[in-house]
């Protein structure tokens, strides 16, 4: 590697990382484990199974780590002995089926706002967002 390769490899940030699917998409995945799990952990394998993804599956590993980062899912362990299982976070917003809940609606708020990025950003414009194209 050449020291001008280094240099820019010690100046290169990475990009924060961001949930590859959207919230709504999370709590839907959210639900459906826990109409196969309730609050129980289970394994990786198994929770990729529910969602319809094989074993170990990259998308299913990402689709994974969007509810980790929402929230929505804590984990624990390594390998093939790594189990997760829905957060508190997750029971409050999927069980309240009510039409009109201020706490749902906090809840929600709350996961959207739990990776890093999307509370930066909100912070940055103060909740009052530009448009999606803006952003890029």
């Amino acid at each position: 590697m050449t020291t001008q390769q280094q240099a820019l490899k010690k100046t290169r940030q990475r990009s924060p990382g961001y949930p590859a699917i959207d919230l709504e998409t999370a709590i839907a995945r959210a639900r459906k484990l826990y109409d196969f799990e309730r609050m129980n952990s289970a394994s990786i394998n198994v929770i990729l199974n529910h969602w319809g993804y094989n074993p170990g599956s990259g998308i299913g590993l990402v689709v994974l780590a969007a509810l980790i980062k929402f929230g929505l899912l804590i984990h624990d362990g390594a390998g093939d002995k790594r189990k997760a299982r829905l957060t508190e976070l997750a029971r409050r917003i999927i069980l309240d089926d009510r039409p009109n809940s201020p706490e749902r609606d906090a809840a929600i708020q709350e996961a959207a706002l739990n990776p890093k990025i999307h509370r930066d950003l909100w912070n940055q414009y103060n909740g009052v967002l530009p448009s999606d194209e803006n952003l890029k």
